[in-house]
């Protein structure tokens, strides 16, 4: 059960790649940007096992949604953007194209440790949503996180100023499946999950990013 988990987000970036950009991609660039998000994994995880100290784990109410929204999600998720945008702060007027290239594989490479971590350390949590769910909501938000930073560095105008809360706001919107999971509406949670699925992978193939 733990194979989705461990291999899922690598297996993911292939498949994206070769789905959507089949040819046309330089690999050398790929596994350049996916080394930089595995790299920055470390201090990651340093402020992020200091900052979760602070988040009281919760089974019921608002604060199970904001313990679970945090540490599941919005914490890892909103420090891994950070990483990337420092990482590459001399570098962001990029055509999107490539900015989506770049930042979706450097936050598949963050993830691809931060798994091993939550394999560790959330252990004897609920099967389903730890090996299965989990892995789907990353993956998920690591292509809606590439297409809006793609759009925003390219577009930099008016409304387009609007992604950049969505880009933060995203995580704690998607915060309430963990949330319909543990509550055991679970039926909702997977339902949410697959259609946030679905629209960020129609955006893609819609190419919802400037050429």
């Amino acid at each position: 059960m733990t194979l989705f988990l461990i291999t899922g987000m690598p297996a993911f970036l292939v498949l994206i790649l070769n789905t959507f950009f089949s040819g046309t991609y330089s690999g050398r660039d790929v596994i350049l940007a996916a080394g930089k998000g595995i790299l920055w994994f470390f201090p990651i995880f340093l402020i992020y096992g200091l900052a979760s100290g602070y988040v009281l784990p919760s089974f019921e109410g608002a604060t199970l949604y904001v313990s679970r929204t945090l540490l599941d999600l919005a914490l890892p998720y909103l420090m891994a953007i950070a990483a990337y945008l420092i990482s590459y702060r001399r570098d962001l007027i990029i055509p999107a194209r490539e900015q989506f290239l770049r930042s979706l594989s450097f936050l598949a490479g963050f993830y691809m440790l931060f798994a091993q971590y939550v394999l560790v350390t959330f252990s004897g949590w609920y099967a389903g949503y730890l090996y299965f769910l989990l892995p789907l909501l990353w993956m998920t938000l690591t292509v809606s996180a590439a297409l809006m930073l793609a759009n925003f560095f390219s577009r930099v105008a008016g409304g387009i100023f609007l992604l950049l809360p969505a880009i933060v706001i995203l995580p704690f919107v998607t915060g309430a499946i963990p949330y319909l999971y543990v509550v055991n509406l679970r039926f909702f949670a997977w339902m949410l999950t697959i259609l946030f699925a679905a629209g960020s992978i129609l955006a893609l193939r819609r190419g919802f990013y400037p050429k």
